[in-house]
């Protein structure tokens, strides 16, 4: 795991797509660092999964965002390409991503 503190908050990551994983270190200046799971605020997961989240039983909220209390998915969150499900564990915030890009956010995507 590699993390980081900034903004009174302490960020863990774990990436299993190596060429991601260097973009997210160049993106943070090269401040992520190897770190200890205890203590951390919020817990990024980037899966290498394609596949979509189930979200059988889940609530519309919005074009593109589900709510099944506690948790909330995000479809394509910003245009990233990435389907994000948001979830508290604890008093850390857990954040699992997987890419899952729509044609036209392909096109320009850092694949």
């Amino acid at each position: 795991m590699r993390g980081l503190s900034t903004a009174g908050e302490r960020l863990g990551v774990d990436c299993a797509v190596p060429r991601l994983a260097a973009l997210l270190d160049a993106g943070t200046g090269g401040e992520l660092n190897e770190a200890p799971a205890a203590g951390n605020t919020v817990y990024l997961e980037v899966q290498a999964d394609h596949r979509p989240f189930g979200r059988d039983g889940w609530t519309l909220i919005g074009r593109g965002a589900w709510a099944n209390s506690p948790r909330a998915l995000i479809a394509d969150a910003c245009s990233s390409g990435f389907d994000l499900l948001v979830e508290p564990r604890g008093s850390m915030l857990h954040v699992t991503a997987r890419y899952r890009p729509r044609p036209a956010t392909r096109s320009r995507s850092w694949r």
